[in-house]
């Protein structure tokens, strides 16, 4: 097991998440109660996109070690990245039942609960997130996008500009920004800047995205 464990350990501090995989997954076979190489193994899955891998491999270290907080952690991500939000953030909060202050599982948790609809959580979440040191252009425009979920426009707009703040290009804000100020607080040539200045940008698909996912159905109130 030992030898295994310490395979997938180089191989992970290396980058190689393929090899840290399968070195993983060897400690593990090799000594079933090694769960740290099947740790490692899990997180090497969702490095490579395989969400259900990983959520296997997580879920069975968790069986064994509940309080393997890496794994609580990497399976709430895995499973939101499985289309499984509500289930994601169940795992954050146990993690948080444990680390509290911890930015990073407030971020994750706060962006879990916009996926699952949950405003009023996300808002919390995120805020405390902010507050704790993760103040960075995804968690503005998560912010924003929840604000704007709740019908507070005027406040969204501001979580965007803060994400702005932090990097002008931001192009998530950029758009956000511009269908804000065209539909619903009623300052077309604000929106006309920021969709200027998004169409000058590079896109990058997955920004595009986020955006369609964060603004999602308008709010009905």
């Amino acid at each position: 097991g030992d030898y295994h464990y310490h395979r997938a350990r180089s191989a992970e501090i290396a980058g190689d998440p393929e090899s840290a995989l399968v070195e993983g997954i060897l400690s593990n076979r090799a000594c079933r109660w090694r769960v740290d190489g099947l740790a490692i193994a899990g997180a090497s899955a969702l490095r490579l996109g395989d969400s259900e891998k990983a959520i296997e491999l997580l879920s069975q270290v968790l069986k064994m070690r509940p309080w393997h907080t890496n794994s609580l952690l990497n399976l709430g991500v895995a499973c939101t990245n499985a289309g499984e939000p509500a289930r994601g953030a169940r795992h954050t909060a146990a993690l948080l039942s444990m680390q509290p202050e911890s930015a990073l599982a407030h971020s994750n948790i706060g962006y879990q609960y916009l996926r699952a609809k949950e405003y009023e959580q996300a808002f919390r979440h995120l805020t405390l997130a902010i507050e704790k040191g993760m103040d960075s252009p995804p968690n503005r425009s998560y912010l924003g996008f929840v604000l704007y979920h709740l019908g507070r426009f005027d406040e969204s707009a501001a979580a965007f500009r803060g994400a702005l703040e932090i990097d002008p290009d931001y192009t998530p804000a950029h758009l956000s920004l511009a269908d804000l100020y065209t539909s619903k607080l009623d300052d077309p040539e604000k929106g006309a800047r920021h969709r200027e200045r998004f169409e000058e940008l590079e896109k990058d698909p997955a920004m595009i995205e986020l955006f369609l996912e964060g603004m999602g159905e308008p709010p009905t109130h």
